[in-house]
């Protein structure tokens, strides 16, 4: 399905109408492009409650941006990493990426429903972790007893690890939740309680130290239920 833009008429940037490019978009498909100085390219995406995946590739790493439709307002939690956008959103509203600092590039984009996730299984918690590996989609619930739920990946030194969280059901707010990264000697190397949506955590292009075994913790201290999608860049 493709999907063509449109510019409202309130900017965040400096950018003037102009010179911002419009261009159309097919989910799942590399695009070209090209975005030079003081040109913004702006892509729609369509509403949904998932995951968003997007990559930009060129010879210059870009300014990637996510913006929501209500005057094209980035989302400040969502980051992207060496033009790698990781975001799991919840607003149900039209989304738009912004590519810009280019020069000529490559987008990829692709979306994955929440309600693709395959439920944990229990127990998994230390040491009981299941394995995740890149391009999973998990959805549990947290709360009373069962605080921690935990997996565990290999991965190189270098690779960068996104993980992202989002409610399964009900409000972005229910879940008071904590992501962390620990090595193999159980050693805190990352955490966020902050970067998702709502109360919701993400970690984005955490760059792992060593080879090796890590473990992927999200803790609650309230209840409520998630979803968690994770992705390793190699």
């Amino acid at each position: 399905m493709t999907f063509r833009t449109w510019v409202a008429r309130r900017l965040t940037s400096e950018l003037a109408i102009d010179e911002i490019v419009t261009v159309p978009l097919t989910l799942d498909t590399p695009t070209a492009g090209v975005a030079n100085t003081g040109e913004e390219v702006v892509y729609t995406l369509p509403a949904l409650q998932g995951l968003v995946d997007v990559r930009v590739t060129g010879a210059t790493t870009p300014t990637v941006k996510l913006l929501r439709s209500n005057g094209l307002d980035p989302v400040t939690e969502a980051v992207a990493v060496d033009g790698h956008l990781f975001w799991a959103d919840a607003s149900n509203l039209p989304l738009f990426v912004s590519v810009s600092n280019a020069g000529a590039f490559t987008i990829t984009a692709s979306q994955r429903l929440r309600t693709t996730a395959t439920p944990e299984v229990e127990p998994n918690e230390p040491p009981s972790s299941e394995v995740i590996a890149a391009g999973d989609g998990i959805s549990g619930t947290l709360g009373g007893a069962d605080t921690v739920d935990a997996w565990r990946f290999d991965a190189t030194a270098g690779a960068k690890v996104f993980a992202v969280t989002l409610p399964l059901t009900g409000s972005i707010y229910q879940l008071t939740g904590t992501l962390a990264i620990r090595d193999s000697n159980g050693t805190l190397l990352q955490s966020d309680n902050t970067s998702g949506d709502g109360f919701y955590p993400g970690i984005y292009g955490f760059a792992i130290p060593a080879d090796g075994s890590y473990s992927l913790e999200l803790s609650a201290s309230s209840t409520g239920n998630y979803v968690l999608f994770f992705d390793i860049d190699p």
